[in-house]
C-alpha cells in the first residue's frame, strides 16, 4: 500500500515540477498548466468508484495488480506524448454561469441516479451517518490545500526563485518529509490520547499557522524563509489523515467498510480538484494578462493560491472542533 501510494504521490509531484518546462516547450498558458494537473486529479476521483466495483466483482488482489499495471503503462505513455476559466474571463461572464449550471445539473442527476440504484458505484447513503460524514468532509478539506501548496509551491520555486528541476525537487523535501512525519505520528497520538480530536485539531492548527507563515514568506523570494512554514504546514496536513481514516471506518458497519473506503477516496481526490480549481481561478484573476499568455505565475499573484489554502484549513477547524468524536468508541 505504501508503494502504491508512493506511485500516486510521485506522479502528482513530477507533474508539478515539470510544469515549467512543459509550458515552455508546448506553449502552454498559465490556465492550461493548471488544467493539466486538474484533469489528472479529476480522473483519480472519477475512477475510484470503478476500482471499488471491480474489487467487489473480481477480487481485491486482481484489481490491485491490474490497476498497478495500468498505472505504469499509462505513465509511460504520458512520458512519450509529444476547468479556472472564470479567473480569465471573470465570474460574471455568461460562460462561467453556463459551465457552473451544467455542472450543478449533472451532479444533481448523478446523485439522484446513485440514490435510486440498488448497487451504486458510490454509496452516498453513507453520508447520512454523521460521524462518517464529518470525517469524510474533513478529509475533503485537508486534501484541497495539500494539492494547492504542492502545485503552487512548485511553480513558485521554478518560476519566481528560478530553481532547476532537480533543485526544486530537493527543496520540496521538507514539505513531503513533514507530511510523512505527521502521518506517522498521527496513530501514536491517537493511541496515547484515545481521542480523535487530538491529532485532527493539532494538525489543523499547525497547518493553518504553517500555511500563513509560508504565504508571508513568499514576497521575499528567499527559499530559506519559506522552509519553516513549509515544514509546519506539511506536518499539520499529514497529522489528521490517519486519524480521520480510523474514525470513518469505525463509524460504519463491517459490511459497509469497502463502500466507505471507495466514497472516502473519491471525495478526497475531488477535494484536491476543487481546491486546485478554486486557487487557480483566484491566481489567474490576480495574474497579469501577459504572464498568463506566457505560462508564468508572477510573484504578485502566487500568494493568492496560498491564501485560499490557508482559508480552507481555517474553515476546516469549525467542523473539526464540533463534529469529531471526543473519545474512540463513542
Amino acid at each position: 500500500m505504501a508503494c502504491a501510494g508512493g506511485m500516486v504521490m510521485l506522479d502528482q509531484t513530477v507533474v508539478a515540477v515539470a510544469l515549467g518546462p512543459m509550458a515552455r516547450s508546448l506553449g502552454l498558458t498559465a490556465f492550461e498548466m493548471h488544467a493539466v494537473v486538474l484533469v489528472y486529479i479529476l480522473a483519480l476521483a472519477a475512477f475510484a468508484p470503478v476500482g471499488g466495483m471491480a474489487a467487489r466483482r473480481y477480487g481485491l488482489l486482481r484489481t490491485f495488480r491490474f490497476g498497478t499495471a495500468a498505472f505504469a503503462l499509462a505513465s509511460g505513455l504520458c512520458g512519450l506524448a509529444p476547468l479556472y476559466a472564470c479567473g480569465e474571463v471573470g465570474p460574471t461572464d455568461p460562460r462561467t454561469f453556463a459551465v457552473l449550471a451544467t455542472g450543478v445539473v449533472t451532479l444533481a442527476v448523478a446523485v439522484r441516479l446513485v440514490l435510486r440504484s440498488r448497487h451504486p458505484l458510490v454509496d452516498l447513503r453513507l453520508l447520512g451517518n454523521r460521524p462518517y460524514a464529518v470525517a469524510v468532509g474533513l478529509t475533503f478539506m485537508v486534501q484541497a490545500p495539500q494539492l494547492i501548496v504542492l502545485v503552487h509551491g512548485t511553480l513558485f520555486l521554478r518560476q519566481v526563485v528560478h530553481l532547476s528541476v532537480l533543485a526544486t525537487g530537493v527543496c520540496l523535501l521538507p514539505l513531503v518529509t513533514a507530511m510523512a512525519t505527521g502521518t506517522l505520528l498521527s496513530g501514536h497520538l491517537l493511541e496515547r490520547s484515545g481521542s480523535i480530536r487530538v491529532p485532527v485539531l493539532a494538525g489543523l492548527v499547525a497547518a493553518v499557522l504553517g500555511a500563513a507563515l509560508w504565504t508571508a514568506a513568499l514576497p521575499s523570494r528567499a527559499y530559506p524563509w519559506q522552509v519553516p512554514g513549509m515544514v509546519l504546514a506539511g506536518f499539520g496536513m499529514g497529522l489528521p489523515v490517519p486519524a480521520l481514516s480510523a474514525e470513518l471506518m469505525r463509524a460504519v458497519p463491517d459490511h459497509k467498510r469497502a463502500d466507505a473506503s471507495v466514497l472516502r477516496q473519491t471525495l478526497r481526490q475531488l477535494g484536491g480538484a476543487v481546491g486546485l480549481a478554486t486557487a487557480g481561478a483566484v491566481v489567474l484573476a490576480a495574474n497579469a494578462e501577459a504572464a498568463d499568455e506566457a505560462g508564468v505565475v508572477t510573484v504578485a499573484a502566487a500568494p493568492a493560491g496560498f491564501v485560499v489554502a490557508t482559508c480552507v484549513l481555517a474553515v476546516a477547524l469549525l467542523p473539526g472542533r464540533a463534529g469529531v468524536s471526543r473519545r474512540r468508541g463513542r
